[in-house]
């Protein structure tokens, strides 16, 4: 998705929802009932309550989130996003009318999302990790993801060859590596 076009494209009281929904991850819903008793700046984190899921959530903040809240101006209650100083009850048509803009028709709000979980598998986070931060229940809710890291398996090697480990001795039979077996299970297989 292209985010930054969308991004430019967005009304001043889109754009920082906009931000912050690719940088959390959040749903829309769970980004337009977000209160600022819920955002605790001095730790960097948020808490979604009563989510899709029907748990809590809480996450820590990237520092362009923290920059996001910064700029809407950190208040002790109330929504965070708000237009015109009062909460924002749908994005429809102001999200309808920067996609038209920017030329994304086919994006949707909830594009955003996908685009911090994909952002997160990319850069190798482990897709159990992205399960809790997106909030989903089950692996298989973010198995949609798993193409975009195609070189996990390099990275477990290069991190078991990293660690290394001496066994003891082995032999060769039949051109394959085996461990020798113990006396005790020589005793007992004979």
């Amino acid at each position: 998705m292209h985010a930054k076009r969308l991004l430019n494209a967005a009304s001043g009281h889109l754009a920082p929802l906009i931000k912050f929904a690719v940088d959390t991850g959040g749903r829309l819903s769970e980004l337009l009932h977000l209160d600022w008793c819920h955002v605790e700046m001095n730790q960097m984190r948020i808490c979604f309550i009563d989510t899709k899921n029907g748990e809590d959530r809480t996450i820590k903040l990237c520092d362009t989130a923290i920059a996001t809240l910064n700029a809407l101006g950190p208040k002790e209650k109330g929504r965070v996003f708000t237009y015109n100083g009062k909460p924002i009850g749908s994005v429809k048509t102001a999200f309808n009318t920067a996609r038209n803009n920017a030329g994304l028709n086919d994006v949707r709000f909830h594009d955003l999302r996908h685009t911090f979980a994909s952002r997160l598998v990319q850069a190798g986070i482990p897709l159990y990790d992205v399960m809790h931060l997106t909030g989903h229940k089950s692996l298989e809710m973010v198995q949609r993801y798993s193409h975009l890291a195609p070189d996990y398996a390099d990275r477990a090697i290069q991190a078991l060859n990293a660690i290394g480990h001496n066994l003891g001795t082995v032999e060769r039979q039949g051109g394959l590596k085996k461990p020798l077996k113990s006396k005790s299970t020589r005793s007992s297989a004979g």
